[in-house]
Formats: structure tokens, C-alpha cells, sequence
């Protein structure tokens, strides 16, 4: 019989430093999780817009909620990005997705 709980699960590592508005250097690291499907495909809708800086933001946050330790990213520190940096992540992690999909082991 096949378990599926068998799989082992990989991660997206990333590490995000910004500076708030009060000038205090924020600092996190992360093993993201593979999305679930559904989530998957709001992040797809909500990425498609690269100039709506909301939607852009919703899916980072989606993306980065779903992390190993079950951490919750303060809003604080996705306010504080600004679009090329919700791109490069963005970008990063669907080449990440691609290569999870791609590879059998």
C-alpha cells in the first residue's frame, strides 16, 4: 500500500531583512512549504497583476505563511518590501515550484 505521509517534504529557504518605518532593521528566515493546490492557484490570480501592490501582497503573504514553523509574517515586514522585491520572490518561487514538479526525487 502506498502512504503518502511517506514523502518527504522540501522547502523553500529564504531570508528577508527590511527596515521599518521607525528605522529598526527586521530580520527573518524561512522554510516556506510547497502550497497546497487551491492555495496554489490563488497565488497564480493574485501574482498576475505585477502593478496591483495589494494582490502582490496577498500572495507573498500566502506564500510566506505557509512556512515549516507555522509563523505567522508580521504585516509589518510585507509593507516594508517594495515591488521588486515582491517580484524577485515571486519569480523565485515559482522557479522553485518548477523544479520541486520537475524533479522525481
Amino acid at each position: 500500500m502506498f502512504d503518502i505521509s511517506t514523502i518527504n517534504k522540501r522547502y523553500f529557504n529564504i531570508s528577508i531583512s527590511v527596515t521599518n518605518d521607525e528605522g529598526k532593521e527586521l530580520d527573518i528566515s524561512l522554510d516556506v512549504e510547497p502550497p497546497k493546490i487551491k492555495t496554489l492557484k490563488k497565488i497564480i490570480v493574485l501574482s498576475k497583476d505585477k502593478d496591483d501592490e495589494n494582490a502582490m501582497s496577498e500572495a507573498i503573504t500566502l506564500i510566506l505563511n505557509k512556512n515549516k514553523t507555522g509563523f505567522k509574517v508580521p504585516n509589518e515586514i510585507i509593507e516594508n518590501l517594495d515591488t521588486d522585491q515582491y517580484k524577485a520572490i515571486l519569480k523565485e518561487y515559482t522557479s522553485w515550484l518548477k523544479e520541486v514538479k520537475n524533479n522525481p526525487n
